[in-house]
């Protein structure tokens, strides 16, 4: 590689080197939604995400319209382009979403996966924070910094809890469908704290029923533990969907054959959570907690698959 192809590389780095996808609109909400490709360099280490937003309306008030902004964890190995469908829907409803691209290996033997996920959670909002100051940037002057929410899938969902427990400025957390191991079983979240859990794969011999219900009990002690503090924890059960199902391949099982999906539909699935990540986080980011319960009782009724747990 030339010298001035490093240098240029270097300086892109240097300061936080970005690219913008075409616009596309998402299924299911008013909005169309922007990408944005982010890349930068924070303590040593090489960070890259994709940023989906609410792509300008040209609306009167447009230019001083602040969006509230999530930070989505994905699961083990897992890119932020596996959970496109996703993520899409809740830019389209109004949300600046920003997720980790990657799940990096652990820096070295003695720090766990999911450490290594929250700090890439906590690296993501501060580079929301820098994109929100530059001008340069299709985000600059168009997200509240004000607080954020924390999500994700397995693996970046427990460590989500975890983040919000190091981070007074994430207004609430929520895991979809992630066991906490490791470092996150000492999470103590002040937070409100969402669990939405799916049902574990059916059939089956009794040994394999019987871990199943052993894995149950297991996860329902750490959850007491672990939302033990939240100022608002809630745990939902879905009916008809697995742990798979939050990913693209439940609307298009093509893209990995080999993953078992649910009964439920998958766009419908994955419409489901987009409407419940919405309805648990915006009474919060908005500061607006007593709307809390109606708002996800609005969700319930159009969705009845959804079930409360203790």
């Amino acid at each position: 590689m030339e010298r001035r192809t490093v240098l240029a590389f270097a300086a892109a780095l240097a300061v936080g080197a970005y690219r913008i996808a075409p616009e596309a609109k998402a299924a299911g909400s008013g909005y169309a939604v922007g990408q944005l490709r982010t890349e930068w360099m924070e303590n040593m280490r090489r960070h890259t995400a994709v940023v989906y937003y609410p792509a300008r309306d040209g609306g009167v008030h447009e230019a001083a319209r602040r969006y509230p902004f999530l930070v989505f964890a994905p699961g083990m190995s897992k890119l932020a382009g596996d959970y496109s469908v996703l993520l899409e829907m809740l830019a389209a409803q109004g949300f600046v979403v920003a997720a980790v691209r990657a799940a990096k290996p652990a820096r070295n033997h003695n720090q766990s996966e999911y450490l290594t996920m929250t700090q890439d959670i906590l690296a993501m909002a501060r580079r929301m924070q820098a994109l929100a100051r530059d001008r340069n940037s299709p985000l600059g002057g168009r997200i509240n910094v004000k607080g954020y929410a924390a999500f994700g899938h397995s693996l970046g969902g427990a460590a989500s809890a975890l983040a919000a427990d190091y981070d007074s400025s994430i207004v609430a957390a929520m895991n979809l469908d992630g066991d906490y191991s490791d470092n996150t079983l000492d999470a103590r979240p002040r937070q409100p704290l969402g669990y939405l859990v799916t049902e574990p794969p059916a059939g089956g011999g009794w040994m394999e029923r019987w871990s199943h219900s052993k894995s149950e009990h297991r996860r329902e002690g750490i959850w007491k533990d672990v939302s033990s503090k939240s100022a608002a924890p809630c745990r939902l059960r879905v009916r008809g969907m697995l742990h798979a199902n939050f990913e693209d391949g439940a609307i298009h099982p093509e893209l990995n054959k080999n993953r078992p999906y649910g009964s439920i539909d998958g766009q419908r699935g994955i419409a489901m959570t987009a409407a419940l990540v919405k309805a648990f986080f915006l009474p919060y980011l908005k500061d607006d907690a007593a709307s809390a319960k109606a708002e996800l009782a609005a969700v319930m009724a159009d969705y009845p698959e959804i079930a409360f747990m203790p």
